[in-house]
């Protein structure tokens, strides 16, 4: 039912970025107009049990239902509500006026109270000056139908002086309620659209507001990155001249806070863009197993540290080569990496990809991390994607990171069309991953075979890693 809604919606053309109150006025009018011809409906049903035949009462509800519904359509070509206010209140007024002059009932038609409809009918889909315009034709009906009223033959079965004042009386009372009624839908009209409008604004504003921050912190994390970057350079020269022990000890803690940070103002960085949305996807080619090793020679010191294993698991089933965004898997399999070796405490963290060729000739790749760590409960796992989130407050202070890194890969993903796989258990490790389609940019460098393992075990992680790379460029 949704989905008609949506489609329904779409093709009148409502601008669903646009203003609530414009969104809500147009489905009032479609709304209204939809009822007041299942109304017309039911009436000519009735109408027609009763009289048993066609008459000028059919003609008229038909007539009424037939413009009601093509004012539908006329919402695709124009948006001017006044417009559709003014035209079912010439509607009711209408069908007051066929109702009650040709047999002369006037003021004592059994329709007046659509007048009280109109009244709702121009607040919600107008505002306040329509109800008023709305209300000043009501009353000029009212006792026009009142004058009509006398024009009618009483006979003998009524007292003429207390017809009339009888008449006067409804007339008095029915403009008495049609005013009421119009100053209490004129206020909530008035105060409705107001609220909308007051909540626009103030969405708008805070917009305006989270862009400047956006390009406040992009532009800090800028101006941060050049000389943090000169600080990690120049401590990394420091480390490699001849220092005595203690010296040695303040280069390196000066080296690893420059990277925290570096870390740090990197994730400010990607969340800046991704609110920005100044993230644009490439499609360029690039070689992922390449890539990939490049991620493990960041992380194989900190491991080395932590005396747990990182490696390569890939499918040699499947190409080196592929045509994607770089940029972003590297940032999202640098993020699941960069967790597995910060909670995982003893064993290995592998990073995996596997897939399959598809009919269409693309490969159904799944790029991801499995560790032995710490792992995470059920029922905190979706709070492990919220920003600034760490799970556990005795962790945060031993691990260095802005809780930024999985909201920030979750958002990276959806850019790329990745589903993100999780699979985790608590005490006994986790698997993140990214499931997409990507083309391969050539087939021959295919070698065919099951899944081999590339061990991060320092030197031999190396040897075989320099042989795999030797052997993938000379079938190239």
């Amino acid at each position: 039912m949704n989905q008609i809604i949506e489609r329904f919606e779409n093709w009148l053309e409502i601008n669903h970025n646009g203003r609530i109150s414009d969104s809500m006025r147009v489905r009032a009018i479609y709304f209204i107009a939809l009822i007041m011809a299942a109304t017309q409906i039911a009436n000519l049903l009735i109408m027609t049990e009763t009289y048993g035949r066609w008459t000028l009462d059919h003609t008229i509800a038909s007539i009424a239902t037939l413009l009601t519904l093509a004012t539908i359509p006329m919402l695709k070509y124009t948006k001017k509500f006044y417009l559709f206010a003014g035209f079912y209140s010439a509607l009711l007024i209408v069908a007051i006026l066929g109702a009650s002059i040709f047999d002369t009932t006037g003021i004592n038609t059994a329709l007046l109270p659509l007048l009280l409809l109109g009244t709702i009918v121009n607040g919600f889909i107008s505002g306040w000056r329509a109800v008023i315009v709305f209300t000043i034709a009501a009353t000029a009906l009212v006792w026009g139908l009142y004058f009509h009223s006398t024009l009618a033959p009483i006979g003998a079965l009524f007292d003429p002086v207390l017809f009339s004042t009888r008449n006067q009386q409804r007339a008095i009372q029915i403009t008495i309620t049609i005013i009421a009624a119009s100053a209490i839908t004129s206020f909530a009209s008035y105060a409705m659209h107001k609220a909308f409008f007051d909540l626009e604004k103030k969405a708008h504003d805070e917009r305006e507001l989270s862009r400047s921050k956006t390009e406040f912190l992009a532009n800090l994390s800028h101006e941060l990155r050049t000389p943090l970057n000169g600080i990690i350079g120049m401590s990394g020269l420091l480390q490699t001249t001849k220092l005595d022990q203690t010296q040695q000890g303040y280069a390196n803690i000066i080296n690893d806070c420059s990277k925290h940070l570096h870390t740090i103002l990197e994730d400010v960085l990607d969340l800046s863009k991704l609110d920005g949305n100044i993230i644009t996807v490439k499609n360029t080619p690039f070689n992922l197993r390449n890539e990939l090793e490049a991620i493990l020679q960041q992380y194989k010191q900190a491991a080395q540290a932590k005396g747990i294993i990182i490696g390569l698991r890939y499918n040699d089933s499947l190409p080196h080569k592929f045509i994607g965004d770089a940029t972003i898997i590297r940032k999202i399999i640098t993020n699941f990496l960069s967790n597995a070796v910060k909670f995982t405490n003893k064993g290995s963290a592998y990073i995996c990809v596997n897939g399959a060729k598809t009919d269409d000739g693309k490969f159904d790749l799944t790029i991801g991390v499995q560790d032995t760590g710490i792992g995470i409960s059920q029922k905190n796992i979706d709070k492990a994607f919220q920003r600034f989130t760490q799970l556990d407050t005795k962790l945060s202070r031993s691990a260095d990171g802005t809780g930024l890194g999985l909201a920030i890969t979750q958002e990276l993903a959806k850019l790329i069309d990745a589903e993100l796989i999780v699979m985790t258990r608590l005490n006994e490790g986790s698997t993140f991953a990214i499931k997409l389609l990507m083309e391969a940019e050539i087939e021959d460098n295919i070698l065919g075979g099951t899944e081999v393992f590339h061990a991060s075990d320092q030197t031999q992680k190396t040897t075989n890693t320099k042989q795999a790379n030797s052997e993938a460029e000379q079938n190239h």
